[in-house]
């Protein structure tokens, strides 16, 4: 049973192991966004579509893409998409909240503002010029659109974001100001559309969250769109890597997200006994001990500490190294490493404290932090390769791998420890100072054969008087004979890692 309940408090330990899988699927989806990106470009290689006219499609995967790919570091869960729709005034972004961006990458801030702030009518004069016969109301009833419910100079990408090239937003501010003081004296009814363009106008898409797109400049968005044509885009030139994405900051705010749902799983394991105890005090005794209640709440706060600390380091660590903040070396280190190693760290940590307080012994340290390493690394391991087995719920398969390999760890740790230990008695090695051999007879053995067991007194000094000695007379005396005992003693265990004699 002890043996079992080593098992389960290793388990209860090790759940925050799976805190470095988090992390580790953290950076992992960073690394996917970037992968996506990189294959929505070069998916336009050997493209007959001339560079001028192609960037205009590369401007939306990079915006899109990269937004995704700051979204994945910053933990947010919206998501943008090119709808690559031919429909009229379709947008040319859309993210999963429903938000909608309109991009124009013309040569320079003047055309491009232009282009965003076309308005239904105008666009109706392009189409009319090669189609005379269609009225303005069939033109936007061919289009989707109510004749009655827009007016004749509204801007095509109403309600949109006008997203153009960051080193245009300058000149298109004060093309677009130029604009407005104009037609507000000669054409007011063209206001609106200039007003509508200026207020949503922005070289970069974003959320509410502060998740947002990577800016590039007209010259950048050629430079890409070579690149896609040829199918040699590169992210890492143009900074798309894990070290310059997954900042600090990041990396803080998820550990500590990955630190409460650790805390959470820590408290349930921590208190899953003591509700049992509970239980069945209420089923036996018909009261609960106030004692089990108190126990119970510490068990909690304890749990939900030690889980959050060790969640939060994992993660931190796992995530830093595979972003290589860390160092190259490091990127491709296997989480479950790091997970055993926060787990079996904080453990050592602990019982060194215990120790340095003579809580326990020099034994019991020793044996602790076998005991750790073991039935910790046994727990993570199995816990990640249930994960592999059991896909659709990686939480419950890690949960379930770690309870496995700690029960088994257990007893394969007391059996291998039991052979050690043989081995010792019989041998005498202490194993370098691992295994203390005691050659002291037992107490109740030197007591049994008239060895006088002393404590330590303090003697205080006495004067001695002189006295006089008077002659005495022996008498014979009679020895009657004495039966003498016999005892078997045999070298055993008789402590943690300490071998000594037990009588048979």
């Amino acid at each position: 049973m002890d043996t079992f309940k080593q098992g389960f408090k290793a388990f209860q330990q090790s759940s925050s192991g799976y805190a470095a899988y988090i992390g580790d699927q953290y950076v992992e989806s960073v690394q996917t966004e970037i992968d996506k990106l990189t294959d929505n470009i070069n998916k336009f290689q050997n493209s007959k579509v001339g560079v001028d006219q192609l960037k205009g499609n590369i401007f939306e995967w990079w915006h899109s893409g990269t937004a995704n790919i700051n979204g994945a570091a910053g933990g947010d869960k919206n998501r943008f998409y090119v709808p690559d729709s031919k429909e009229f005034a379709s947008p040319d972004i859309i993210d999963s909240n429903g938000n909608r961006w309109s991009g124009k990458n013309y040569y320079n801030g003047a055309a491009s503002s232009k282009e965003q702030a076309e308005s239904l009518f105008e666009r109706y004069m392009k189409y009319v010029s090669k189609n005379p016969e269609t009225s303005f109301e069939d033109f936007l009833q061919e289009r989707g659109i109510n004749f009655k419910d827009v007016l004749k100079h509204d801007p095509i990408y109403a309600g949109q974001g006008r997203l153009i090239p960051k080193d245009q937003m300058e000149e298109a501010i004060v093309f677009l100001k130029e604009k407005i003081a104009k037609v507000a004296v000669t054409r007011p009814e063209l206001l609106e559309k200039y007003l509508d363009t200026l207020e949503h106008l922005t070289d970069r898409i974003k959320t509410g969250k502060g998740t947002e797109s990577i800016p590039i400049t007209e010259l950048e968005s050629r430079l890409i769109t070579v690149a896609g044509k040829q199918g040699s885009f590169d992210p890492e030139e143009f900074g798309l890597t894990l070290n310059n994405i997954i900042e600090a900051n990041n990396i803080i705010s998820q550990s500590l997200k990955a630190g409460l749902t650790t805390a959470t799983i820590s408290v349930i394991l921590k208190i899953a006994p003591d509700l049992i105890e509970i239980f069945n005090q209420l089923l036996s005794d018909g009261y609960i001990n106030p004692d089990s209640l108190y126990k119970f709440g510490a068990d909690a706060f304890n749990g939900a500490t030690e889980g959050f600390i060790k969640g939060s380091i994992a993660h931190g660590l796992t995530s830093a190294c595979l972003a290589g903040q860390l160092g190259a070396s490091l990127m491709n280190i296997d989480p479950m490493i790091i997970g055993a190693f926060t787990i079996i760290t904080y453990n050592v940590f602990k019982n060194t404290m215990k120790l340095t307080n003579k809580a326990i012994t020099r034994n019991e340290f020793i044996d602790y932090c076998m005991r750790d390493v073991m039935l910790i690394s046994f727990s993570t391991s199995f816990g990640f390769a249930f994960q592999s087995i059991i896909v659709p719920f990686p939480g419950f398969a890690y949960l379930l791998g770690s309870f496995v390999g700690s029960i088994i760890a257990s007893y394969l740790y007391d059996n291998l420890k039991n052979i050690f230990l043989s081995y010792s008695i019989k041998s005498g090695f202490t194993f370098f100072g691992l295994v203390e051999q005691n050659y002291t007879l037992p107490d109740e053995i030197l007591k049994e054969i008239g060895v006088a067991i002393v404590e330590p007194i303090t003697i205080e000094p006495i004067t001695i008087e002189p006295i006089t000695i008077e002659p005495i007379t022996i008498e014979p005396i009679t020895i009657e004979p004495i039966k003498i005992n016999t005892y078997f003693l045999r070298r055993g265990v008789i402590g943690v890692n300490k071998i000594g004699y037990l009588v048979t």
